[in-house]
């Protein structure tokens, strides 16, 4: 039997949070927490799974906290942390591609969209 040193276990930690599901209940997200061995701190990435079976990680979600789904299901926002402070990104699930929509030293924790998705 194989044993795993103690610090080698600390950092297989993974963690799953802050789980949401589209208004249409076709796909999933959640925000992935891991620890980074090398820099010895948490690193977060955003899941996403079209289909309930896989799982891939949003490209450029590194830093990403709280997750939200357009009320069309459509897009996706997050917050993300970067080294000035926080950024609004908002994902566009039919092209794939992400954008920011604001950035600041604000230390933002939650978000929201308006009912007409704005």
């Amino acid at each position: 039997m194989t044993r795993l040193d103690p610090i080698d276990h600390a950092f297989a930690f993974r963690h799953a949070s802050d789980d949401r599901i589209s208004p249409d209940g076709a796909r999933l997200c959640f925000v992935l927490t891991r620890r980074d061995a090398v820099l010895d701190r948490r690193v977060n990435t955003l899941m996403l799974s079209e289909d309930r079976r896989t799982w891939s990680e949003l490209a450029d979600s590194t830093g990403a906290i709280g997750p939200r789904w357009s009320p069309d299901g459509t897009r996706l926002a997050y917050l993300r942390r970067e080294d000035a402070g926080m950024a609004v990104i908002v994902h566009d699930i039919g092209t794939g591609h992400s954008r920011p929509l604001a950035q600041g030293e604000a230390a933002l924790r939650d978000l929201a969209w308006s009912p007409d998705g704005r």
